[in-house]
């Protein structure tokens, strides 16, 4: 007897891999630059751009308070000397306005217990100029985390 031999069925391809899911694709964080001196807020505004985020400048206090009203923006750098308010001042409306604002000052001032000063009333971190862009993204980061 002759053993009758079938050809063997070709084998099943793999399945193929799933596709990755797509990365998530949400609104650009908007941060909000108030700084009086134009250099500084260029400054400011490059190494926040560069990292990614949507940039809002204002020059004064008083500009900060307006705009975070109407924009909300997801974190604020805040420089603490300008004229007429003070960006403590602004810091202290703005979470009048919303406790859960997060504010990260901005300084030459480099005395620890101003710092501290700054943190107890609410902001959530501190950038001595002149500014380092690690530092810079860093503070933002944190802040918004």
């Amino acid at each position: 007897m002759s053993e009758s031999t079938t050809p063997e069925a070709p084998a099943p391809e793999p399945a193929a891999a799933p596709e990755p899911a797509p990365a998530p694709t949400g609104p650009k964080k908007r941060i909000m630059i108030v700084e009086d001196v134009a250099t500084t807020r260029t400054l400011l505004r490059r190494i926040l751009a560069q990292a990614g985020y949507d940039v809002i400048e204002v020059e004064t206090a008083e500009q900060a308070i307006k705009l975070y009203r109407d924009e909300k923006p997801d974190a604020v750098t805040m420089d603490v000397f300008m004229d007429k308010l003070t960006g403590v001042g602004a810091l202290q409306v703005i979470l009048r306005l919303d406790p859960d604002a997060r504010v990260v000052m901005c300084s030459s001032q480099h005395d620890s217990g101003f710092i501290a000063e700054t943190r107890k009333l609410g902001a959530r971190g501190y950038l001595r100029k002149p500014f380092e862009p690690e530092a810079v993204r860093t503070a933002i980061a944190e802040a918004l985390s």
